[in-house]
Parts: C-alpha cells; structure tokens; sequence
C-alpha cells in the first residue's frame, strides 16, 4: 500500500512524496520519491526538512504571546 505525505521537493517544487509503506518513522520515510519529478530523498533531505518546520512552529509559538 502507498501513501502520499505533503511535502515541498527542493528540485521541482512538487508537493506529494511517495512511500512505499505507511510511515511510522523518520527511517520508513527514506528513499521516498517526489510524485512529480522522481527524486529520491535520503533521511538527512528529510531531517533537514523537518527541523525548518520546527523552527517556523517554535518561531510562530513564541511570537503569539
């Protein structure tokens, strides 16, 4: 079974990555592919990714009060 996860590819600006299986890790995310373009992402790509997130939601937190 395949899921689609919302993500931004850095290539091509795609926003859905492919995975094989569902995700319950960072690890089962690896080697994800962009639907749009094809390219795979390795963990760092998704790490990477994921820490901006944080930082916008940590940002975003401390600006509302």
């Amino acid at each position: 079974m395949a899921d689609t996860i919302p993500y931004r590819c850095p290539q091509c600006g795609g926003d859905i990555l492919k995975t094989s299986a569902e995700p319950h890790s960072l690890s089962d995310l690896k080697n994800s592919v962009c639907a749009k373009c094809g390219r795979r992402f390795s963990e760092d790509d998704l790490k990477s990714h994921a820490a901006k997130i944080m930082d916008k939601l940590i940002r975003d937190a401390f600006r509302r009060k």
